[in-house]
């Protein structure tokens, strides 16, 4: 990808319709399938960060 968003963990925002237009795969989504991509990704850090989470007690 030749282009990076603001990947700035400590953002207090959602991602929004126009950051997900900006790049090219999803340009052309109207805004009920960025709305999706926002949900889905919303939804895989979830989970990503309850197994982080996990891994880290299990460490303890």
């Amino acid at each position: 990808m030749s282009q990076v968003i603001d990947l700035n963990p400590k953002r207090k925002h959602d991602l929004t319709i126009e950051e997900v237009r900006s790049c090219p795969w999803f340009a052309h989504f109207t805004d009920e399938q960025a709305i999706e991509v926002i949900n889905t990704l919303k939804e895989i850090s979830q989970i990503a960060y309850y197994i982080y989470r996990q891994e880290k007690q299990k460490k303890l």
